[in-house]
């Protein structure tokens, strides 16, 4: 598995070498980026691992929240945030991997790109790559996101990239408050949201398909999710 993310890490730095694409980087004065278009707030929810899970948040904020993305420009989440196998920069708590829930270094990750992810279909960004976990692991009372924003990443092998289709600068600002994550888009232009419809249906093979749709009724993000084994 190890051998598969390092040759997938290679093959993709080599194709965004040989693109066109810009990556948007952290570096430039964002002073004039000061209008504040979107807030969202996720309710941190009581776990074992929820202070190794702030503090993570909190180490990738500190980068994300440097990053302007210019008009054009890609977010890669990987590319800003870095490798979260630095035991010096994060601490181990939850992840899912194949829909099996462990215990690695830069256990919950996830709620940062799943907020930027539900803020991208806010605002109609171009969504480039984004996967949704495999598993629904919440109910009612334990999920802290809508269901279907959310984007689950794994280094070298699942980012989320985001393309700023707008006119505008944008800076995707994060706070780990204390019971709280809240992410706050700003921008130097006015920017409009548009509302979001969310449908779940339940797959004759007991899966559950949501969709989100837009004003218009086009499908805006699909997500396929198993059910826990307990739950059937």
């Amino acid at each position: 598995m190890l051998i598969k993310i390092k040759l997938r890490s290679i093959i993709i730095r080599v194709v965004d070498a040989c693109s066109f694409c810009r990556f948007a980087r952290a570096g430039r004065s964002s002073d004039s980026v000061k209008m504040e278009v979107l807030t969202l707030s996720q309710e941190f929810k009581p776990s074992a691992t929820l202070e190794a899970k702030k503090h993570n948040l909190g180490e990738a904020a500190s980068r994300i929240n440097q990053v302007e993305i210019a008009p054009g420009e890609v977010f890669s989440f990987w590319r800003v945030v870095g490798n979260p196998n630095d035991s010096r920069r994060f601490k181990p708590g939850r992840t899912i991997h194949a829909g099996v829930v462990k215990h690695d270094l830069g256990g919950g990750l996830c709620q940062a790109s799943g907020i930027i992810y539900h803020a991208a279909l806010l605002l109609d960004l171009k969504i480039i790559e984004r996967h949704n976990h495999s598993v629904d692991l919440y109910d009612d009372s334990s999920r802290f996101a809508p269901i279907g924003t959310d984007a689950t990443v794994f280094y070298g092998y699942k980012d989320l990239r985001i393309k700023n289709t707008t006119d505008s600068r944008l800076l995707f600002n994060m706070e780990v408050m204390r019971d709280t994550f809240v992410l706050t888009v700003k921008a130097d232009k006015p920017l409009t949201l548009r509302n979001l419809a969310t449908s779940v249906m339940l797959t004759s093979d007991g899966k559950e398909d949501v969709t989100i749709t837009d004003d218009l009724g086009k499908i805006v993000s699909r997500s396929i999710y198993s059910l826990p084994a307990d739950s059937h």
